[in-house]
């Protein structure tokens, strides 16, 4: 990634520099088909003083996305446990009142 960033621009940065660059690069303006062109750009014009102010709101923001991303999964494990627990207690449930009231409302279990 580096290397390409460092193609993109023209320069060569150090390990530091790119990587407060993939900082800023998270910074939500960024277009996520042609985010790199544009953050090569913005170097460009501005160096790592721009760099410098874009990477803590590019930062917050992945962080922000990851930690939602991590609650949607920690959720959805919820979801599914709950349901495949309670999901055998309904079809029991069902049966169980099928063969105690079945006769009365002429339903029959099917095998």
């Amino acid at each position: 990634m580096k290397q390409e960033f460092e193609q993109l621009i023209d320069s060569v940065i150090s390990e530091q520099d790119f990587e407060i660059c993939n900082m800023a690069y998270g910074h939500p303006m960024f277009s996520e088909t042609k985010g790199k062109q544009q953050i090569a750009r913005l170097y460009k014009a501005g160096g790592m003083v721009l760099m410098k102010t874009l990477a803590p709101i590019g930062a917050a923001y992945i962080d922000y996305y990851n930690k939602s991303l991590n609650m949607a999964a920690e959720e959805e494990a919820t979801i599914k446990e709950i349901t495949e627990k309670y999901a055998g207690f309904q079809t029991g449930m069902r049966d169980h009142f099928i063969n105690q009231f079945g006769d009365i409302i002429d339903v029959k279990l099917k095998d």
